[in-house]
């Protein structure tokens, strides 16, 4: 089995990268993809809210277990594996040099299991993230189309690969009124990052402003399950497929067109 990790990333919070995370590894599994879904915000982790679930081990326990990221595992949600972040510590960045030996070893090992291992980072470049960042095979960056939110998400890609050297990107876009906005929008913030960066960047998709989103929300479920024919479990249907599509690629070429 091939495994591809994918760290889902933001420049800011509140563009609803948690609620794409949670509801791209359900459409996933329904196209038949071994799914494991991970918090990695581990001030605030809030997947599981939207889960309707409370694990009984988190990050949290991960060096008292040795590092065996499978002892932390609620299994079969949905048919998604999920490990909570836990909420209100950090201790990954001062990790003795054995200890991320172990964790790296650990966790190149735990991943091989599934086929897609979805990150849902903390906002922003979180330094106890970093590690797993640089491990990733793939950064999907999820923005709004307000200003303030894609120039924060382009700073992020720009930091991530001047500072980590990571340089293959997504962009999914979230709150969308039309795909001819997401389109354009697409393809400026790509002709940006082309004469600036040498990444490629590939289009993941387009999330509109969906009401049904918002209730479900509401009532802490996935819109996905709890709204299956609405725009936004059409389009994060949509989106799964062009994130397979864009994790196998391996070459330098780079797409214009959504």
């Amino acid at each position: 089995m091939i495994s591809k990790v994918v760290a889902v990333c933001s420049g800011k919070g509140g563009v609803g990268k948690t609620n794409i995370c949670v509801n791209l590894a359900l459409a996933l599994t329904d196209l038949g993809r071994k799914v494991l879904l991970i918090d990695l915000d581990f001030g605030l982790a809030n997947a599981e809210i939207l889960l309707g679930i409370k694990p009984l081990k988190t990050f949290k326990d991960l060096k008292e277990e040795n590092f065996d990221f499978s002892k932390l595992i609620t299994r079969g949600l949905w048919g998604i594996d999920f490990i909570s972040g836990g909420r209100g510590f950090s201790w990954l960045n001062n990790l003795t040099p054995e200890d991320r030996r172990n964790l790296l070893i650990s966790w190149r090992n735990f991943v091989s299991d599934y086929e897609i291992v979805i990150l849902d980072t903390a906002p922003s470049i979180n330094l106890d993230n970093i590690l797993f960042l640089k491990n990733a095979d793939l950064i999907a960056l999820v923005s709004t189309t307000e200003a303030p939110a894609l120039l924060d998400a382009y700073v992020s890609m720009k930091t991530l690969f001047s500072v980590l050297k990571i340089s293959k990107f997504g962009l999914l876009l979230n709150k969308t009124s039309n795909f001819s906005q997401a389109k354009a929008i697409f393809k400026n913030f790509f002709t940006c990052t082309m004469e600036r960066l040498n990444v490629r960047l590939g289009y993941l998709g387009n999330i509109p402003y969906d009401e049904s989103v918002k209730h479900a929300v509401n009532d802490q479920k996935p819109f996905y399950l709890t709204f299956p024919n609405s725009l936004a479990s059409k389009s994060i249907s949509r989106s799964a497929d062009l994130l397979m599509e864009e994790l196998l690629i391996t070459t330098d070429e780079v797409s214009i067109e959504p």
